[in-house]
């Protein structure tokens, strides 16, 4: 007996594998598409700045105060010693930056 077309068995996998790659093809075009949040990439660039501007050799007092209490840099300061332009912020922000566990930690108020 000669058999023509697929079994049950082949069409239920066929669907599945189908399926799967449908589902994986679609994650990855919606990630594709996310739109980043830019005020969080904003955030991350005055901490990062406020972090490095207390390095610099000429805020040796300012760094001393801030590991003895947390101390408060504003984005104005930042822009003075080019560690930003003022195009990336909107308003004067604030960041804090405090030691914890000997560790400096800068975040934005």
């Amino acid at each position: 007996m000669n058999k023509n077309g697929f079994t049950l068995i082949e069409l239920l996998a066929t669907i599945t594998i189908i399926g799967i790659v449908v589902t994986m093809v679609s994650i990855n075009i919606s990630k594709a598409f996310e739109v980043p949040d830019d005020n969080q990439e904003i955030k991350n660039i005055l901490e990062e700045a406020a972090c490095v501007y207390i390095e610099l050799n000429e805020n040796k007092d300012l760094k001393e105060k801030c590991i003895t209490s947390s101390c408060i840099i504003k984005s104005t300061d930042l822009i003075k010693a080019k560690l930003i332009y003022s195009d990336d912020i909107k308003d004067d922000e604030k960041i804090e930056i405090k030691w914890i566990d000997n560790k400096k930690v800068c975040t934005l108020k």
